[in-house]
């Protein structure tokens, strides 16, 4: 049986820097390539052209330069080009580069774009605009792609006169085009070389707001602040600063934001602390607080953070600080007595909690959280008399005023899990089940019928078939109806399945990658691709051509535009696949993941076997079931071989170098230096090995090998002394850390996910005569 057709085919030019070559490897390499072009200018010297139909035949020619300008060989990549023979350069080729796009040009002309880029990498600014004014560029993608590079390499050499011009030559040959917004702020750059900084604060902001990838647009957001602020326009100049922090992802805004932002504006820092409070960035919104000239409002912000932090008496001093005096007092300072009352119930000061609402109701009797106050303290008074049921009622009855927090969420919460943990279970039922009629309940709350499926279980077995009832209908994924043996799956998170028939598994999983290809040419079948857009066949003819960081660039715009033919996106999706590009291929699947839906079951790529070499040959090495391991990567590093944590995880499977050094010592292999770890098949290869031993030093429990995998060892030794039961659930939702909680739970619910697919092939197969 043929198979993986697109994951054995050697990765041409997306190594970047993986493998690096070392010197006699690269000159062996040229003088193949030298003796290569002359054997190919001889064959083809009666044929004055030649006909490329597949992008891969290119790989003849300019393969090693792409191969190098991707990997940052740029000196190699020089001698590479140079040694191609002169009479083959001439050669006028017609490149299929999609199946709506052919390019006619000579090889000349693509070997100048690529020393241009090349030189424009480099600093070289004025010799890769010599390369580039080269260039015939007869077609009109190498001539959008060479205005693009020239204006680029002229504005690095500070001739912002000149490359605007260049830009205003683009944007009237190709209105609409990709590089619109960059050749805006090429513009734009001009304008504030010569202090018109209105003019180019305008600039900016309208490359901002057309530009479709919110990395690029939060730099001119960025720049069209900083032009606002020169030009004394101080409210437009927060209001682009403001859009900046909007376009950031969580990343971005959790690891820079505070260095970017300006701190002398109360109003604007009270803006961006709500938004990083509402995005759940409670540590860096603190942060951030504490950098800012403070105020009430803001102290009264970084409690509520401090709050949902569980830093209980901390948040109740920040509320009690709070003075009569405030601009805001008449709202501010009842909320902030209300919410101190709150911390202190949190921290199980009830006492404290009684107080403050006393002196809540003396000093605000109409306000609008009175009566809620009112049946909150009657509430902790039955609780520090250990009155259950009166508790319960209160709760039940209690409607909150203050949709930010929740109080009534919080209360049923925390009860319920004090009446399980003391064994009530009849009580915390009831009360897991009220939580699941409560508004706008998240996190962790969505949990409560799973929890109250197990009480049930121990005290209300008449409950029990209703709230499975009410599991199956209301999970949105498969872990918790797995655990609560809704389903057959739940021995396979109970203990590792390892696998022992390597062959049986391999045949099922060659059937599951091949469905996954043939939901490929399904896409294509039953979608159009739309004539006359450029971008699809760019991001192709630039990863053809070693340029990875125009690709990748041309790539964020894409996840971010909706105009596209679906066909034109999968045929991006099968070019990533073919040269094994998985993290890109990855990303742009899920950003186009609707659409896919409309036309196949799109999980099928969703959950992908991406490097299925790799991970197949680890497996059976282990013992570990491939599919925890692709559900383990997804989660990890969604599938990008490069990424490194904050914390300095390296690779797919996010190892940690000391990790994974004492691990390659046990497998006797070499790891000379931690840029090994970007090597897919080495980062794999250490990581299932790791993996495997941590499963086994739990007899194969998942819960607790994957608790290590993520939190430590030790960590979870501590958890398990702390932990009253032996039931992994339990263990995992009251002692484990968020963090550690959420991971565990998301790679089981992907592994489910991959198992449930490769069920329904498996039955394919053998419903097959």
């Amino acid at each position: 049986m043929i198979f993986n057709r697109y994951m054995n085919k050697p990765r041409m030019i997306d190594q970047r820097g993986a493998d690096r070559m070392r010197g006699i490897q690269i000159r062996a390499i040229i003088s193949i390539s030298i003796l290569l072009s002359i054997i190919l200018g001889i064959a083809q010297s009666g044929d004055p052209q030649v006909r490329l139909e597949q992008p891969e035949a290119n790989h003849d020619l300019l393969w090693l330069p792409a191969s190098l300008i991707s990997s940052k060989n740029y000196e190699s990549a020089q001698s590479a080009i140079d040694s191609i023979f002169p009479g083959t350069r001439e050669r006028i080729i017609k490149w299929q580069i999609t199946g709506s796009d052919t390019i006619e040009c000579s090889i000349s002309d693509l070997l100048l774009l690529q020393k241009g880029y090349i030189d424009l990498q480099r600093g070289l600014f004025e010799s890769a605009v010599k390369y580039f004014e080269k260039m015939n560029a007869q077609s009109s993608l190498l001539r959008e792609i060479k205005l693009y590079l020239t204006a680029k390499a002229i504005s690095g050499s500070k001739e912002y006169d000149q490359a605007a011009s260049y830009a205003i030559r683009y944007i009237q040959d190709n209105p609409g085009g990709i590089f619109y917004s960059e050749m805006i702020a090429l513009s734009a750059e001009a304008d504030f070389s010569k202090r018109n900084f209105l003019q180019a604060a305008e600039k900016f902001k309208e490359a901002a707001e057309c530009e479709y990838d919110p990395t690029v647009s939060s730099t001119f957001y960025l720049r069209a602040a900083e032009s606002f602020g020169l030009s004394e326009k101080r409210g437009e100049s927060y209001d682009c600063y403001y859009n900046l922090a909007l376009k950031c992802n969580r990343q971005f805004l959790r690891d820079s934001i505070c260095d970017l932002l300006p701190q002398d504006n109360r109003d604007f820092s009270r803006k961006i602390g709500y938004l990083l409070y509402e995005r759940r960035l409670n540590r860096t919104a603190v942060q951030y607080l504490r950098e800012v000239p403070s105020d009430d409002s803001l102290v009264f912000l970084e409690g509520l953070c401090r709050q949902r932090m569980g830093q209980y008496q901390t948040a109740r001093l920040l509320f009690k600080s709070i003075k009569m005096n405030s601009p805001f007092a008449s709202e501010l300072v009842p909320t902030a007595k209300f919410h101190a009352a709150i911390s202190a119930y949190l921290n199980k000061d009830y006492l404290d909690a009684i107080s403050e609402l006393k002196y809540f109701l003396r000093d605000y009797p109409q306000h609008h959280l009175s009566k809620e106050a009112l049946a909150f303290k009657e509430l902790i008074e039955f609780h520090k008399d250990n009155k259950s049921r009166e508790v319960i009622n209160y709760i039940y009855d209690l409607q909150p005023a203050d949709r930010k927090f929740n109080i009534r969420e919080v209360l049923l919460f925390d009860r319920a899990w004090d009446a399980y943990d003391a064994g009530k279970y009849d009580e915390s039922c009831s009360l897991f089940v009220a939580l699941q009629d409560t508004e706008g309940r998240q996190g962790e709350w969505r949990d409560g019928l799973f929890w109250a499926l197990q009480a049930a279980k121990k005290a209300r077995p008449e409950l029990i078939e209703a709230i499975k009832r009410q599991l199956e209908k209301s999970s949105k994924d498969l872990y918790y109806p797995t655990i609560a043996g809704l389903s057959s799956d739940i021995s396979l998170i109970k203990n590792a399945d390892f696998f022992t028939d390597s062959s049986s598994i391999r045949e099922t999983l060659i059937s599951f990658s091949e469905r996954w290809h043939h939901l490929l040419d399904e896409i294509h079948t039953n979608t159009a691709i739309s004539p006359g857009n450029n971008t699809c066949s760019l991001i192709i003819l630039a990863f053809d051509l070693g340029f990875e960081e125009l690709g990748l660039s041309l790539l964020g715009k894409l996840r971010n535009y909706d105009n596209y033919a679906l066909g034109e996106i999968v045929g991006i999706m099968d070019y990533l696949l073919k040269n094994g590009k998985y993290d890109e291929f990855y990303e742009l699947t899920r950003s186009k993941i609707d659409e896919l839906n409309r036309i196949v079951d799109a999980d099928f790529i969703l959950y992908s076997p991406l490097y299925f070499s790799e991970v197949y040959a680890s497996s059976m090495n282990t013992g570990i079931d491939p599919f925890l391991v692709w559900a383990l990567i997804k989660n990890e590093s969604l599938f990008d071989p490069k990424i490194e944590s904050y914390a300095g995880a390296l690779g797919l499977m996010q190892l940690m170098p000391k990790t994974a050094k004492s691990t390659a010592r046990k497998m006797h292999l070499t790891l000379r230096d931690l840029s090994g770890l970007e090597n897919p098949s080495m980062n794999i290869k250490i990581g299932t090995a790791y993996l495997a031993d941590l499963i086994a030093s739990y007899n194969g429990n998942l819960f607790r090998g994957l608790a290590a995998y993520n939190a430590g060892p030790g960590n979870v030794r501590k958890w398990t002394r702390k932990s009253a039961y032996h039931d992994d659930p339990y263990f995992l939702d009251r002692h484990a850390v968020s963090q550690t909680r959420h991971y565990v739970k998301a790679v089981l619910n992907d592994y489910l996910h991959y198992r449930r697919l490769w069920v329904s092939v498996q039955r394919n197969e053998n419903a097959t005569p």
